[in-house]
């Protein structure tokens, strides 16, 4: 977990499961990325 923690972008959630650790990205969609990228900036 805490090597997930250091590698987590601003885009990105990490996902915790009983067995699984996973980083996700926020937006799955490459345009919903584009789109919140910019309404961020």
């Amino acid at each position: 977990l805490e090597q997930a923690m250091e590698f987590i972008d601003d885009d990105e959630l990490v996902e915790i499961t009983p067995r699984h650790i996973r980083l996700r990205k926020r937006f799955l969609k490459e345009h919903e990325r584009k789109r919140a990228g910019r309404a961020a900036s």
